[in-house]
């Protein structure tokens, strides 16, 4: 089975992609897959125990998990693939969220 990367910037998220084996490289979707033109994936992380989503590691928006996404203007989100993506988590006592965040 594979990981879900689900549109993030939605209140009703849809499946975007399904990372399976062989992808573990993968940082970004291709076009076709993409949503709001945005191709990087981001993680979300979650508390693991009430899954409550944590989707920056302070109270300022300059802590977000992946960084600060404007849409087509820098600074960019960072590029992450799903074991960074995990690690990261893992390193915040969290764990990849299996629902969006918005």
């Amino acid at each position: 089975s594979g990981a879900a990367v689900l549109d993030g910037g939605r209140d009703d998220p849809w499946e975007l992609y399904c990372l399976l084996p062989g992808d573990e490289a993968l940082t970004d979707l291709d076009e076709q897959f993409r949503s709001a033109k945005r191709a990087g994936i981001a993680p979300q992380c979650c508390e693991p125990v009430s899954g409550t989503c944590v989707r920056r590691t302070s109270d300022s928006n300059d802590d977000c998990i992946a960084g600060k996404s404007k849409k087509k203007r820098t600074p960019v989100i960072t590029p992450f693939n799903y074991s960074a993506a995990a690690a990261f988590c893992a390193s915040k006592s969290l764990v990849l969220c299996d629902k969006s965040c918005k």
